[in-house]
C-alpha cells in the first residue's frame, strides 16, 4: 500500500493547522489552513475558531505563550530579589519588615475568579 502525497497533503495540512491553532500560533495556523483549503479540504470550522482566537488575542482576553513566559520570568525575578533581601535581613541581625509577596497572575487555563457580590451598605 502506498500513500499518494497529493491526496494526503490536504489532511496533513489541516492537522498541522489544528496543531498551530491549539498552540495559539495564528499566522502559522492560517498558512497551513490555506494550504489545506487549496488542496480541497473543508476548513470552515477551523477558520471560525482561528478567527475567534485572533479576535480574543487582539482584545486581550486570550493570553499568549509569550505573555505567560514574561509573567513567569517577572515572578521569578521578584522572588529572587525577595530572597536576597531576606538573606541580607537575616545576616544583619535586625528585623526589617519584608514586602508582601507579589500577587500571582492566574493561569490562562484556570478560570477567572468570580466577582464578589455587592455589599449591602
Amino acid at each position: 500500500m502506498q500513500i499518494d502525497p497529493k491526496e494526503a497533503s490536504a489532511d496533513a495540512n489541516l492537522g498541522i493547522a489544528w496543531c498551530y491553532f491549539f498552540k495559539r500560533q495564528v499566522p502559522e495556523a492560517r498558512a497551513a489552513m490555506d494550504k489545506a483549503a487549496a488542496a480541497g479540504r473543508s476548513v470552515t470550522q477551523l477558520k471560525e475558531n482561528v478567527d475567534k482566537l485572533e479576535k480574543w488575542i487582539a482584545e486581550g482576553h486570550a493570553v499568549t505563550e509569550e505573555q505567560i513566559a514574561k509573567a513567569q520570568a517577572e515572578q521569578q525575578a521578584y522572588e529572587e530579589r525577595a530572597q536576597k533581601v531576606e538573606a541580607a535581613d537575616n545576616a544583619s541581625g535586625r528585623r526589617i519588615p519584608r514586602p508582601a509577596p507579589a500577587p500571582r497572575t492566574t493561569s490562562p487555563r484556570s478560570p477567572a475568579p468570580a466577582p464578589s457580590p455587592p455589599s449591602s451598605s
